[in-house]
């Protein structure tokens, strides 16, 4: 996805904008690896009690 630059916006609002945009991306970026990571661990916990089980 392309992302607009600093020098294409112009006034305050914009750069808010821009802020905002930039604060939101990053937080998708954690929690996508957070979820993960959360996917990740769960699988292993459920492997290692099917293999208890058995």
């Amino acid at each position: 996805m392309a992302l607009p630059t600093m020098s294409s916006l112009k006034g305050k609002s914009d750069t808010k904008l821009y802020l905002l945009l930039q604060a939101y991306i990053l937080l998708e970026h954690i929690f996508n690896k957070l979820s993960l990571t959360f996917t990740a661990a769960f699988g292993s916990i459920l492997r290692i009690t099917v293999c208890w089980r058995e």
